[in-house]
């Protein structure tokens, strides 16, 4: 009994955080002066209760959430975007980009598992995590599925 209700109670901690945060936030608009930046992530299994942490410049931007997404604007110029999340993955992951004024750019994450092994009594876990710039044709569908995260 006492196991059955440890492993309710830790369903319903992960599925709490499928919950979206963000719909009550003001949304970021950039100014003409700025590029606009939008970083999503498609929903999945694969670490869906982890929220990575989101730079830029070592600022913190928000926390990416399951099928979630950030908008923000940056100056023109050269950037360093960077997620964070030790529960996600170990260290971080960062990305330089160069932005221009009134320039789109869309940058998908994804998180894969590479391998698992049983070494008794752990499970040890490989994953990775991609970030990419793609197209505004093709990010524009996904992003469609995703909410605001906070």
């Amino acid at each position: 009994m006492f196991i059955r209700t440890m492993v309710c109670a830790l369903g319903v901690f992960f599925l709490a955080g499928c919950a979206g945060p963000g719909a009550h936030l003001p949304v970021q608009v950039p100014t003409e002066e700025q590029a606009a930046i939008t970083i999503y992530r498609p929903g999945g299994f694969v670490n869906g209760a982890g929220y990575p942490y989101v730079y830029v410049d070592d600022a913190k931007v928000g926390r990416l959430m399951n099928a979630g997404h950030l908008f923000f604007g940056v100056s023109p110029g050269s950037h360093k975007l960077t997620l964070q999340n030790i529960w996600w993955w170990d260290g971080k992951q960062e990305l330089t980009f160069d932005a221009q004024s009134g320039q789109r750019r869309y940058y998908r994450v994804l998180s894969r598992f590479n391998s698992a092994m049983v070494i008794r009594p752990m499970l040890m876990v490989s994953k990775t995590v991609l970030i990419e710039e793609v197209p505004e044709a093709e990010a524009l569908p996904e992003l469609a599925k995703t909410t605001r995260s906070d």
